[in-house]
């Protein structure tokens, strides 16, 4: 089998929200690439988060998962994409 086809069969038997998840995840990282080499730092610092604000130290079992996924998502679409290619998706999943 080939490589095409062996990561084509490992998309389809991800479920539907798996695929999507992949699906926005590959749109977004291509975007957060186009803006970081267009726009300059302090126009979209801040559209990354409140300065100086840390993230609680807790939370909820819900947000542990939702952020687990989208970790997956990002080292999953990093590998199979070059929009998303060497310090990007590290920083975005750790």
């Amino acid at each position: 089998m080939t490589t095409l086809r062996r990561r084509l069969a490992k998309l389809f038997h991800l479920t539907w929200q798996d695929r999507w998840l992949l699906f926005e995840t590959y749109i977004l990282l291509g975007l957060a690439r186009l803006a970081i080499n267009i726009i300059p730092l302090r126009r979209l610092a801040p559209w990354i988060g409140a300065q100086a604000q840390e993230t609680p130290a807790e939370i909820s079992r819900a947000h542990l998962c939702e952020a687990e996924r989208s970790a997956w998502a990002v080292r999953t679409g990093s590998r199979y994409t070059r929009l998303a290619e060497q310090l990007l998706p590290p920083s975005l999943h750790r």
